[in-house]
């Protein structure tokens, strides 16, 4: 399985959705690119390794849960299909009746719909199998297998955000940190839930993926920590890790039919590039307690005033958290009001200046 949230926030539908995907066979690699073990399970493996958001035309993308060979074949079935003039149910249903019905629960499928237009507001839907029912939301949802006290972390802080203050860009990374840190505070995989997690826009009839984003991992006390960079080329989810100093592509064939040829064209320059390009976003999840800070990249550089980032050759680096950062999250983390089930969340801009270095 999986989990999936989606959610309206102002004139815009926003989806995130982690990568993890259960299988039969044994992962390639021991470990996911956060450094959790891809181990074995009643119903499989837990492995990082499938995009489970599919852009599906214009102002319009989905996310999904449970059977992937179904997920995709519904999915594409929409994408071929999909008019942009006929409302969403009349598809939904169309697709039912032509690829239903859907008898085995071993084939099950939830999927989290979004739109938007140039005229009407954004719109928020979940579909399944089981019951063929198209059901609009007023404000959030989720699908999949995450049932404990954090899938609710993330809804708590989407009626937050008007406090924050923040700007519309930060939304969606905000919240994708959110979900992100879940597999922080908790095994996670044991509810078949991980990996990296990545989020998708639509506004005014157009859509984005989130943009070039690196994670951050780190204990309260900055003594250690993992590093994981991650962009969207090509609807494909491409993600270097200081873990195992890894890289990798996550895909899915809905959303990217020709995964042979994106190798060949991209492999050579990802692996030259993911290391290089100037990252919009820096998302520094405490891994022991609840307490993140997005720092919104806004001179286009590696280093600023609140974290630097330095690449060297093969695909390693310098790292360094800056002493106004450290003190920033110390003070959020000592604060009253900080139990082990609230969450601090403290929107900053990277803006180039001097900083003594904390950690590095």
């Amino acid at each position: 399985m999986t989990h999936c949230f989606g959610w309206i926030y102002g004139k815009s539908a926003f989806l995130v959705a982690d990568s993890a995907v259960t299988g039969s066979a044994k992962p390639v690699v021991s470990h996911s690119s956060f450094g959790q073990l891809h181990d074995r399970l009643p119903n499989g493996y837990v492995s990082e390794g499938a995009l489970k958001i599919v852009p599906l035309s214009n102002g319009v993308a989905a996310a999904f849960a449970g059977n992937i060979p179904k997920a995709i074949m519904l999915l594409q079935f929409l994408i071929e299909h999909f008019n942009k003039k006929e409302e969403i149910e009349k598809q939904i249903n169309r697709m039912a009746l032509s690829l239903g019905p859907f008898n085995d629960p071993k084939e099950h499928v939830e999927i989290i719909l979004i739109s938007s237009t140039k005229k009407n507001a954004p719109k928020l839907f979940t579909w399944n199998t089981e019951n063929e029912r198209l059901v609009e939301h007023a404000k959030y949802c989720k699908i999949g297998s995450l049932n404990s006290y954090l899938a609710d972390i993330a809804p708590q802080i989407v009626d937050a955000l008007p406090l924050l203050k923040i700007s519309k860009e930060m939304v969606l990374p905000i919240i994708s940190a959110v979900v992100q840190s879940y597999g922080a505070y908790a095994v996670v995989a044991n509810e078949y839930v991980g990996g990296l997690v990545y989020g998708y826009e639509v506004n005014s009839g157009a859509g984005a993926w989130q943009k070039d984003t690196n994670y951050i991992l780190t204990n309260s006390k900055f003594s250690e920590h993992i590093l994981v960079s991650a962009c969207v080329r090509q609807n494909v989810l491409v993600v270097h890790s200081s873990y195992d100093n890894s890289m990798r592509a996550i895909v899915n064939k809905a959303s990217q039919s020709n995964v042979k040829k994106w190798c060949k064209t991209w492999k050579h320059l990802m692996s030259r590039d993911i290391v290089n390009m100037d990252y919009k976003f820096f998302s520094v999840i405490t891994t022991d307690r609840k307490c993140i800070a997005l720092i919104s990249n806004t001179m286009g550089e590696n280093k600023g005033k609140y974290i630097s980032i330095r690449r060297l050759r093969d695909r390693k680096y310098e790292f360094s958290i800056h002493r106004e950062l450290v003190e920033k999250i110390k003070i959020e983390l000592e604060a009253p009001t900080h139990d082990e089930f609230s969450m601090h969340i403290i929107p900053l801009l990277n803006q180039t200046g001097k900083g003594r270095k904390n950690a590095g």
